[in-house]
Parts: structure tokens; C-alpha cells; sequence
């Protein structure tokens, strides 16, 4: 009978031994750059916040306010054609409909109530016409939103205890969660120590071009350089090209050859 239990505490040695070796690889754990760690109100993070936030005017044909963006669906009167904007792709009827107006004077009329969503996501409740009204003369858009430049989407974070430990991994799925996530490095209640971001990162600009990033320092750098890859409504060489060429055809003009 001693045979088996001289085994029997052989085995518990080594699962003994492979459980510490296991734990140990975990206290081990390579501890993030610090230059990789996402600071509460650190100048990327709040660059981070402004390119998630509700862009107010991405529905401006609807509501005409920078100031947040129509919950939708909603249904709406339009010229006195009923219609409902299911999505953002919808407007481009409600601009066909005033398009085909004959006048310049557009009409449209919300069936209240709606909601509204402001540039925090902070969702307002609106009941009638004359509330909507004062609320866009009151309401401030906020004019540090970052417009040119969005994540693309999964982004994850790692999240670390004291001991630098992985004790979470937060995946993100769009800019409402990612502003929100934001927000909650504020909060100490939320246990989160020390957070970075798993790269790399593609930031897409207006323009439709992408910028694949690293590290924090190029993120920063990628985010800065929205203003440069907007949408161009005018090309300057264009411009300049018809100018000096005279592309234009000339339908009619006076006897006089004055131009």
C-alpha cells in the first residue's frame, strides 16, 4: 500500500508545482509602456472624445442644429408628402422632396413627440413644436467635436490592475460606446487603473482616405491632421485651371460681344 501513496503525493507535488509556475507567469506579465497608458482628461484622450461624439450635423437637413441629431426613426411632413427617416441614406428623399418644389419656401413638420440626442448622447425628450424651436436657439454645439476623422471599427483596450495584471479587455463597436468608455476613466468607482489601447488603429478621414497607427503618439498625430483630410467642395488648381482654359460653353450672349 505504500507505493500508491508514496504516488499519490508525488502527483500533488508536481500539479502543485505546475499550478504556482502558472501563477507566477501571470504576476509576471509584462507591464504596458507608460507612454501607452490612456490618462483621464490627457490631451488623447480627450482628442479621443471629441472624434466619438454625436456629430449634430450629420442631420442638419432634418433639424437644422449642430446641436444634436434627430432620434430616428421619426416620421415627418415634408412639403405635405408623410414620410418616415428611418436612417441617415433617407434624407436623400427628403432632399429630392424639396428639390422638386417649385418654390423656395420648404416645409417640414415633425410628429411630435421626438427625441433628441445631443452631442454627449444625452438624450432629450421633445413634445412639441414650440419646444424644439427653443431649445435649437438656446443649444451651443460643441465646436471642439472633430468631424474629419473616425475610428474604424472593433477597437479594443486593455485594462490593468496595480500589479499590471490583464484583468479586462473592453471591446469597442462604435462611437457612442467608445465615448461612453471614455467618460468612465473619470469615475473612480469603476476599478480601472491603468488603460491602453490595443493597436494598431485605423482612423478613416472625410476624404475617404485611412491611416493605419501604432502607437499613442501617432494616434494623436492621426486625429490632429483631421482638418487637413476634409471633404474639398473646391479644388484651387481646378479652379484656376478653368479659369485660364475657358471650359465653359457659351449658350447666349448679347450683339454686342460684350460678355
Amino acid at each position: 500500500m505504500k507505493a500508491p501513496i508514496k504516488f499519490f503525493y508525488l502527483l500533488i507535488g508536481v500539479l502543485f508545482f505546475i499550478f504556482t509556475s502558472c501563477q507566477d507567469e501571470v504576476i509576471e506579465e509584462t507591464p504596458p509602456n507608460e507612454q501607452e497608458i490612456i490618462q483621464p482628461e490627457s490631451n488623447l484622450a480627450n482628442l479621443m472624445r471629441y472624434t466619438s461624439a454625436n456629430e449634430g450635423s450629420v442631420d442638419d437637413l432634418l433639424d437644422n442644429s449642430d446641436c444634436f441629431t434627430v432620434n430616428l426613426p421619426v416620421t415627418i411632413v415634408a412639403n405635405g408628402i408623410t414620410l418616415t427617416i428611418e436612417t441617415l441614406e433617407d434624407l436623400n428623399v427628403l432632399q429630392a422632396i424639396f428639390d422638386t418644389s417649385n418654390t423656395d419656401d420648404d416645409d417640414l413638420e415633425f410628429l411630435f413627440p421626438i427625441t433628441i440626442i445631443l452631442n454627449d448622447y444625452t438624450e432629450v425628450n421633445i413634445e412639441t413644436v414650440d419646444a424644439l424651436e427653443d431649445f435649437i436657439e438656446t443649444c451651443i454645439s460643441d465646436e471642439d467635436i472633430i468631424e474629419c476623422a473616425d475610428f474604424v471599427y472593433p477597437i479594443s483596450f486593455s485594462i490593468y490592475n496595480t500589479n499590471f495584471q490583464v484583468i479586462d479587455t473592453v471591446v469597442i463597436d462604435n462611437d457612442y460606446e467608445l465615448y461612453i468608455f471614455l467618460e468612465g476613466l473619470d469615475d473612480d468607482d469603476n476599478g480601472v487603473v491603468l488603460v491602453s489601447l490595443n493597436f494598431p488603429v485605423t482612423i478613416a478621414y472625410a476624404n475617404g482616405s485611412t491611416v493605419e497607427v501604432n502607437n499613442n503618439q501617432a494616434l494623436e498625430e492621426a486625429i490632429n491632421a483631421a482638418d487637413e483630410n476634409c471633404e474639398d467642395d473646391c479644388d484651387l488648381e481646378d479652379v484656376l485651371e478653368n479659369l485660364q482654359e475657358c471650359h465653359w460653353v457659351i449658350a447666349a450672349h448679347n450683339v454686342n460681344n460684350d460678355f
